[in-house]
């Protein structure tokens, strides 16, 4: 559009919004009017600082994308990639992460002796009537192991 059909329009916004102006002022009152009277002059000003001109192109812009989006392949094509790479980051999910290495290969790697060989010299020996975990629970050997290192068992 060119800037008179942007006048135009902000003429016609203005007229339209004044008869709402007039009428809210009538039926209720002072307050309501001068609020629609701040609603009407919000098309003169968009007029007059060029955002009347952008609104329109960005509705052009909208209006042309969505012409693109119903008869361009390629478009659908995308929206087809962005649905997988959604439901691959859901999928992956689903899946098992790597596994951890059990807590006797753990040790092993770490060079710590495994419970009941002889440990290095001058430490000393394990207490027999410490706190019993479940060898299957890793998370609580862990936290065991921890409290040992520290003296609290």
């Amino acid at each position: 559009m060119d800037q008179g059909a942007y006048l135009a329009l902000a003429a016609a916004l203005t007229i339209l919004g004044a008869i709402w102006t007039w009428v809210a002022f009538r039926r209720r009152g002072l307050g309501a009017g001068v609020k629609a009277l701040g609603w009407t002059l919000l098309a003169p000003a968009a007029y007059l600082t060029g955002l009347l001109r952008a609104s329109g192109r960005i509705v052009d812009a909208i209006a042309d994308w969505a012409a693109r989006l119903v008869f361009s392949p390629t478009v659908w094509i995308g929206f087809g990639i962005a649905a997988l790479a959604i439901v691959l980051i859901f999928v992956a999910r689903l899946l098992p992460a790597k596994e951890k290495p059990s807590r006797a290969a753990r040790k092993g790697a770490a060079g710590v002796a495994p419970a009941g060989s002889a440990g290095p010299a001058g430490a000393a020996p394990r207490n027999s009537k410490s706190t019993v975990i479940d060898e299957d629970d890793e998370d609580l050997a862990d936290v065991n192991d921890i409290l040992k290192k520290y003296g609290i068992s």
